[in-house]
């Protein structure tokens, strides 16, 4: 077989590469330009020019294309990531700045603001909530002020903006607008409309994170009704995302991505309704108060048992569907994998979780890289299934006492990883960053508990053979006692 001489490959490169750096948006799309919308950055990186494939994928409607071409972010962000994660959100903020100011009488570009609204979700979608969060406003002011306040364009850019907003933490900014999203959708659009129905599933998984809030459990102090308030909204949810679930199955296919996203965003309402209350006692005076407060949860939850028996069908229904439907390692996917395995940790079936969650996490990290949410949430869950694992006298493997004080060392390394990436990416005061290092704190304390039974452990066990050998000889003298 002859030998493609390195000369040749290098122009072939440069050429596709060129390609890329000419292509503009054209009504009939060439066999070459759609090829260089979707491979020419790859041969920009091979041939290490760097810095000209960042200025192509810092133009929107080069980018675009891009996310079109491919169906899901995780391509895209795979070139970011040869880039550099920082290189993109430098960039995109120059792109925002540049662009005209809302409020101007010239009259928005329909093709512009459409590519911007498609890169602003995959820079959510990607972690980049920098970025994003400097284009959504823009668009959302063009729209608004070019089309009305209820256009589904305008609609659509006050969904984006609102999950942005929520998957930043911040749900008291976001939840204003989910509700005034959902609010035009239904009358410009009516009811059972797919945008509609997405725009329903996005609220009610807003209310269930309002329900689960740790930080204002937190800040509760000594209020108990804060709690049970926290707890009512979570019903609240079931029942808002129970409705919507009806009228997705009754519009839509079962198989449609809004419908499973709203069978596993049931799930999660109803998965936390029965989760502990972390962190509800951090402020209480006395211990009366916290047994009281949670005999008063235990009841309400007492009231409506099978919470997880239903949650658990509903979990691994979106997950059997999506993987067969979107592919094992789609990101919708590893979302609802990493639902269930955190379903199957608060059950203690840790055999169970414990695959799930490794695959997850490896999926995650090799598609998307170590710092994006979704493989941070990954990271910090198998934290807890070699803590809570350990606590609950499950090793993982065996070696008891060893493998137990090996997995709290190898959790303490993973909540730490989880915590710091969190606090970059998602800030100091986000919910998930909060849980994550409190549990990185309380975990250093937990692995000295391990080591010190790891080296108690050997004299446990002679004491214990001494001791049966001491009863042995006890029963051996009172039977010949006995015997006479």
């Amino acid at each position: 077989m002859p030998r493609v001489r390195p000369s040749a490959v290098a122009a072939r490169h440069a050429t596709l590469a060129n390609a890329a750096l000419i292509w503009a948006p054209a009504k009939e799309p060439t066999a070459l330009s759609g090829y260089a919308v979707k491979h020419g950055v790859r041969h920009l990186l091979a041939l290490r020019r760097t810095d000209d494939a960042a200025e192509r994928m810092i133009d929107l409607r080069f980018m675009a294309a891009m996310l079109g071409a491919y169906p899901t972010f995780v391509e895209p962000l795979r070139h970011w990531r040869a880039i550099g994660l920082e290189r993109a959100e430098s960039g995109y903020q120059r792109v925002a700045e540049g662009q005209p100011a809302a409020d101007r009488e010239a009259a928005p570009d329909d093709a512009l603001m459409k590519a911007a609204s498609e890169v602003v979700v995959f820079l959510s979608d990607a972690g980049l909530y920098r970025a994003a969060e400097l284009l959504a406003p823009w668009i959302l002011a063009a729209h608004e002020r070019a089309l009305g306040p209820e256009h589904p364009d305008t609609v659509a850019s006050v969904k984006i903006l609102a999950r942005l907003l929520q998957a930043q933490g911040r749900l008291a900014e976001a939840a204003p607008l989910s509700r005034r999203a959902l609010e035009a959708s239904a009358q410009t659009l009516g009811v059972d409309h797919p945008a509609t129905l997405s725009c329903a599933n996005d609220l009610g998984v807003l209310l269930t994170l309002q329900g689960s809030d740790h930080r204002r459990l937190l800040r509760s102090a000594n209020d108990p009704v804060t709690v049970l308030t926290l707890q009512g909204e979570l019903v609240a949810a079931e029942a808002f995302l129970r409705s919507n679930l009806e009228a997705c199955e009754r519009a839509l296919d079962d198989d449609h991505p809004i419908t499973l996203a709203s069978v596993n965003n049931l799930a999660i309402a109803l998965e936390r309704q029965g989760a502990p209350v972390d962190g509800a006692t951090a402020k209480f005076n006395s211990l009366a108060e916290v047994d009281s407060l949670l005999e008063t949860i235990s009841t309400i939850r007492r009231r409506r048992p099978g919470l997880d028996a239903e949650a658990g069908p509903l979990y691994r229904r979106a997950l059997e569907t999506r993987e067969r439907t979107l592919g094992p390692e789609h990101p919708d996917t590893l979302a609802a994998m990493n639902g269930l395995a955190t379903l199957l940790l608060r059950q203690q079936k840790f055999a169970e979780a414990e695959p799930l969650l490794h695959r997850a996490l490896e999926v995650q990290e090799r598609t998307l890289g170590h710092e994006h949410p979704g493989t941070l949430a990954a990271m910090h869950n198998l934290a807890v299934l070699l803590t809570r694992g350990s606590f609950y006298g499950w090793s993982g493997r065996r070696w008891g006492a060893w493998m137990a004080a090996k997995n709290w060392m190898a959790a303490e390394k993973l909540y730490e990883r989880a915590y710091k990436g969190r606090e970059r990416t998602l800030g100091s005061e986000h919910p998930d960053t909060l849980i994550s290092g409190r549990k990185y704190f309380t975990t250093k304390f937990g692995r000295w508990a391990a080591i010190v039974g790891l080296v108690l452990s050997p004299f446990i066990l002679l004491s214990m053979v001494a001791l049966a050998f001491l009863l042995a000889g006890l029963m051996l003298w009172a039977g010949r006692f006995v015997l006479g």
